[in-house]
């Protein structure tokens, strides 16, 4: 072969050396033809590429499976052309082939050609096929229906003709000048050439004018002559080099300052610089002086293209527009707290300027004090939108305080004028009367009108005489002054009485040894009951004359009896009688004694009533320090709360951020609020979630929420204090029964807690965390100790991992008493639990940039909490080694690397199956 191929090539030389000796005729062309020529293309795998491509030919798959190959046969024809570039004659064809897909040799591969192509035949994988006595410059290969294909895995073809070299156009000269940060225009250009901003994709050139190129960026440009694909092949490229501006940053700007925004202005502008406003169309070159007179916008400065530099990136500068907004704060129906004469009620004003985008606020000392300084009738009222230094001014605001009316007071019980008759004593005159949104006062005067000040005392009088006595509710700081009214009292003139009462003894002396008479006088006025006083009346009976003995009154006097006239009372001993001896009577017969009698059956002595257990002392009610106070309570809940001191009420708010003095008058409300599941679906979900392996049923959703006032203002709520507030949080009547165990749980968060339990329908709960609350219950735990007597016990008490879980086995926790063990409530806690937890400590706690490994031979999911975490550690590894069904089966593992996304793995059920990963 080498020795055809050398008498070719020298009569090739022989030929060309010929015509240029003789010259060519005109109209005749030279074709060159060399003799045994041949090229062997090569396919690098039976799928792709579906086109291989030489010096001289190209050999093109018409289908390829699955993203190419050079295939033949099968029910689809598959079919593969070879093509010769430059006019070639193709003699022959020497193929290997291959089987298409798995599954070994296959055969009944029938090849056919449509060029002439005399050896077809049935070839199987691996056989070389030969193609003789073709005389085309396309051969393409066809195959029978055999089901099956085959793919060329080499083609080596045999050829004659063509041009041997074809020459390459010469390079091309553009040049390029850039003019603006991505676009330029490419000059000196001819129709026929191509230009590639990238080097793979290529633009034609179709016109000899220059050519406006976009999206340029730093790099090169390639710029190639093409050739005809016969005498000539496309030129070496021209390369352009471009490079970019850097972007600017010593540029700066000023917003406008006032209302006509036409004064902003940018600085540091170079004359290698041009700037624009972005909504403008075309830039305008700097001048090396600030650019002022600019209006508000947004504004982009950069490095002006030159020759192959692009433009540099936009700097941009916003030029904000001025604001300013008036606040004016007025007041009706009184003053403001400060401020004398005309400018205690002159509106107040203030000025908020600012920048466009800027939040322009109040200050606190920019609000006027008032509330203080009501008009007579009127109190203190509020604010028509309260101002405030939170509250963002978007715009002329006017505040307007308006003090209110006083309600009347009311008289709700008139004084009422006394019966009084002159005593030389001095007499209230009326009696006291009562009254509502103020104090009743009283004053004397005249029939017409009150003379002296109006007091609290009720007015007095001792002479007889006619009295006008005025009175008039004063309202408090809510109420207004009641009409004055006046009730006539008389002090009526009585004339005197007296009535003498005289006491006598007869035939004897008084007990302290005297006899003559004595008088008791009694005085009064008429009308008067006169009684005769106790200590008055003598004592007598003990002293009579010799010959007498006791003896008695006439009438007997008594301290109860009303003297109505002059009265004698006399005392007379009874003169004394001696009387005859009586005869002895006769001394009677001596009766019988009677025996004794018989000694009853002593009765039994009752057994003694058991001594009743003593009830528990109650503990005491807590005695409010001074000046203690409340937590105030509202809402549907009934949530209640002890007192507590001043200082503990303020140190709920201690931490917590707000400001407080200690001259301030703070309250704090605790608002609790019956919810239904629907309302805090959220919260309910994961409550069922913490619960799902337990036995406790929930029968109730509370809102507890903690809001705050100082000196009366508006209430402001915190979702946690600086210390923990007690409550006691009754029990719904339709969740009472014996024998339950009540729980209370909080979900703040998304952590659940119990903070609370209590087999009584009161549960008593100290938390410093607010939000959604929830009460349960279950069947309270009748286990005893092992001890076959119960000792009395005051129980103690807390919650207790008595079975620590595994990743395999369950635990169980207790509610028992710390002292005697006795046991109120228990809980499992799943291992599935335990094994979630676990994988979250290992990831939070991994090492920076380390990979963590968790194997498990019962587990084929986890749940969202392990994929949060691992969310939240980007730097480290996590792989699972896991059986293929849980429990059993083949060892199957996967990896996350570090940085990945997971959270889109999620499942909507909230876990992540390992089968699925």
């Amino acid at each position: 072969m080498k020795q055809k191929r050398k008498l070719g090539r020298k009569l090739l030389s022989f030929i060309l050396t010929l015509a240029m000796v003789m010259g060519l005729m005109p109209g005749m062309s030279l074709t060159v033809y060399a003799d045994d020529l041949s090229e062997t293309l090569t396919t690098t795998a039976q799928w792709a590429p579906a086109e291989i491509t030489g010096d001289h030919f190209t050999v093109n798959g018409q289908y390829g499976y699955p993203a190419g190959g050079l295939a033949i046969g099968s029910t689809n024809n598959y079919t593969v052309t070879i093509t010769a570039l430059y006019g070639e004659t193709i003699k022959k064809v020497e193929m290997t082939i291959g089987a298409m897909g798995v599954g070994g040799d296959w055969d009944n591969v029938s090849i056919l050609a449509t060029s002439g192509v005399v050896n077809q035949g049935t070839y199987a994988a691996n056989e070389t096929v030969t193609l003789n006595n073709a005389s085309a410059s396309t051969i393409t290969l066809s195959a029978s229906d055999s089901g099956h294909s085959l793919y060329i895995k080499t083609c080596k073809i045999y050829y004659e003709g063509g041009n041997v070299s074809p020459s390459k156009e010469t390079t091309p000269s553009t040049t390029f000048t850039a003019t603006g940060s991505d676009t330029g225009t490419l000059s000196n250009v001819t129709d026929g050439m191509k230009y590639s901003l990238d080097g793979t994709n290529w633009t034609d050139i179709t016109s000899n004018t220059d050519t406006n190129l976009t999206g340029i960026s730093a790099g090169a440009i390639q710029v190639v002559k093409k050739g005809n694909g016969t005498t000539t092949a496309d030129s070496d490229p021209q390369t352009i080099t471009v490079t970019k501006a850097e972007k600017p940053s010593t540029a700066d700007k000023a917003d406008c300052t006032t209302a006509d925004n036409n004064d902003g202005k940018i600085t540091g502008v170079t004359t290698a610089m041009e700037y624009k406003k972005s909504d403008a169309t075309s830039w305008t070159s700097g001048t090396g002086s600030d650019i002022t007179n600019l209006v508000p916008g947004t504004y982009y400065v950069r490095v002006k293209a030159a020759n192959t530099t692009l433009a540099s990136d936009n700097q941009e500068l916003t030029i904000k527009g001025f604001i300013s907004y008036t606040v004016t704060f007025k007041v009706v129906n009184g003053k403001w707290n400060e401020g004398e004469d005309a400018a205690a009620t002159a509106d107040k004003t203030v000025t908020l300027t600012g920048h466009d985008g800027d939040t322009l606020k109040l200050t606190a000392d920019q609000i006027p004090a008032v509330g203080s300084k009501p008009n007579d009738t009127y109190k203190a009222g509020s604010w028509d939108t309260t101002p405030s230094a939170e509250i963002a001014i978007t715009g002329a605001t006017t505040y307007t305080y308006t003090y209110v009316a006083k309600e009347a007071s009311v008289v709700t019980k008139a004084p009422e004028a006394k019966t009084l008759t002159f005593n030389g004593q001095a007499q209230e005159l009326v009696t006291a009367g009562t009254a509502t949104g103020g104090e009743m006062r009283y004053a004397l005067g005249s029939k017409d009108a009150a003379a002296k000040p109006y007091t609290t005392s009720i007015p007095t009088a001792t002479d007889a005489g006619t009295y006008y006595v005025w009175y008039k509710v004063v309202g408090d700081d809510n109420h207004s002054d009641s009409e004055a009214a006046c009730v006539e009292v008389n002090i009526i003139e009585q004339t005197g009485i007296s009535y003498d009462v005289s006491f006598k003894v007869v035939n004897g002396s008084w007990n302290d040894g005297t006899t003559d008479s004595k008088t008791v006088t009694l005085t009064g006025h008429e009308g008067d009951e006169l009684k005769l006083p106790e200590e008055k009346i003598p004592a007598v009976g003990e002293k009579p004359n010799e010959g007498y003995a006791e003896g008695s009154w006439d009438a007997v006097p008594s301290a109860g009896i009303v003297v109505t006239e002059n009265k004698t009372y006399t005392y007379t001993y009874a003169e004394a009688k001696s009387e005859p001896t009586p005869a002895p009577e006769p001394t009677p017969e001596p009766e019988p004694t009677p025996g004794p009698e018989p000694t009853p059956d002593p009765e039994p002595t009752p057994e003694p009533e058991p001594t009743p257990a003593p009830e528990p002392t109650p503990e005491p009610t807590p005695t409010p320090e001074s000046g203690s106070v409340e937590v105030a309570t509202s809402g549907d809940a009934g949530i209640e709360t002890p007192a507590i001191s001043s200082e503990e009420a303020k140190s709920i708010l201690e931490g917590t951020g707000v400001n407080i003095s200690s001259t301030d008058d703070v309250k704090v409300i605790v608002e609790s609020n019956t919810k239904s599941e629907a309302d805090v679906q959220q919260d309910a979900d994961r409550l069922k979630e913490e619960l799902k392996d337990s036995d406790v049923t929930i029968g109730a959703f509370i809102d507890i929420s903690v809001a705050y006032t100082i000196n009366g203002g508006e209430r402001n709520y915190i979702s946690k204090t600086g210390s923990s507030i007690i409550l006691k949080v009754p029990v719904p009547s339709s969740l009472v029964a014996s024998g339950r165990l009540y729980i209370v749980y909080r979900i703040h968060g998304g952590t659940v807690s119990i903070v609370g339990t209590s087999t009584t329908p009161v549960v008593p709960v100290s938390s410093d965390l607010f939000s959604t609350y929830a009460i349960g219950y279950t069947t309270a735990s009748e286990e005893k100790n092992s001890e076959s007597e119960i000792k009395p016990c005051v129980h103690t008490y807390q919650w207790s991992e008595d079975i620590h879980p595994t990743a395999d086995t369950d635990g169980e926790t207790y509610y028992k008493c710390t002292k005697c063990g006795h046991v109120l409530y228990k809980q499992t806690i799943s291992a599935y639990s335990y094994f979630n937890t676990e994988c979250c400590n290992r990831i939070r706690n991994a090492a920076a940039n380390s990979k963590v490994v968790i194997t498990t031979d019962k587990w084929i999911s986890v749940h969202r909490s392990v994929i949060e975490e691992l969310n939240k550690r980007k730097d480290v590894t996590l792989e699972v080694m896991f059986l293929e069904e849980g429990y059993k089966g083949n060892r199957m593992s996967f990896v996350i690397p570090a940085g990945s996304d997971v959270m889109p793995i999620i499942g909507e059920d909230n876990f992540v199956g390992f089968i699925y990963l």
